[in-house]
Order: structure tokens, then C-alpha cells, then sequence
């Protein structure tokens, strides 16, 4: 008898700017959410910050190497604590908010 594992799919989002941290999807085992906005983001090399959705299949624990992230300048929505989400769209929507966050505190300084 063989048992099969369920799989399921965990989604989070990345903020960064200039070329995207290509390795990370090989070395998280991540892919792009969404084929569209997430495959044209990640082909950008714009200075501006974006967001970029990945996900990841699970049949157990998930981990997300944060700091690895964070040395080719793109930060996990949450840092080390990073939020994990059930579909893109919560993602996409936690990283716009945090990209609207950071647009206010520059204003400010600004």
C-alpha cells in the first residue's frame, strides 16, 4: 500500500528593487504566483520598489531563507517572522500594503 502525501501551496511576498534575486527560487524551491504581474516583475530591473509573489509546494514545515533574501536586497513581507498566505492575492495585497507604508514614511522624511 502506498500513502500519499497532500500537498499544498503557501504563498508569500518579496519587496525589493533592481534585478530580482533569481537564485532564491531555486534555493527556496519557490516559483512565481502569478504568471502575469509576478513574471513580469520579476524580468524588471526598474530602481523603483515592487512587489513580487512566490509560492511554494509543502507537505510538511515551511521555511523561507529570510536572510538570504535580505543579502540580494529583498526583504520577506514580515522579516523573520514572515507571513505565509493561503492564496496570491492575500499576498500580493500584504505587499502592496507594506509598499504604501513605505511610500508614507518617505514622504515623510522627504
Amino acid at each position: 500500500m502506498v500513502s500519499a502525501k497532500k500537498h499544498t501551496r503557501v504563498f508569500i511576498a518579496v519587496i525589493g528593487s533592481g534585478e530580482f534575486a533569481w537564485d532564491m527560487l531555486r534555493y527556496d524551491e519557490c516559483f512565481p504566483a502569478q504568471e502575469g504581474n509576478d513574471s513580469a516583475a520579476l524580468m524588471s530591473h526598474r530602481l523603483e520598489l515592487r512587489c513580487v509573489v512566490v509560492g511554494k509546494w509543502r507537505c510538511q514545515e515551511v521555511r523561507f531563507q529570510t536572510e538570504r533574501w535580505a543579502s540580494f536586497g529583498w526583504q520577506v513581507i514580515g522579516g523573520r517572522c514572515f507571513e505565509m498566505f493561503d492564496n496570491p492575492q492575500d499576498a500580493r495585497r500584504a505587499g502592496e500594503r507594506e509598499l504604501g507604508e513605505r511610500g508614507k514614511r518617505a514622504a515623510i522624511k522627504g
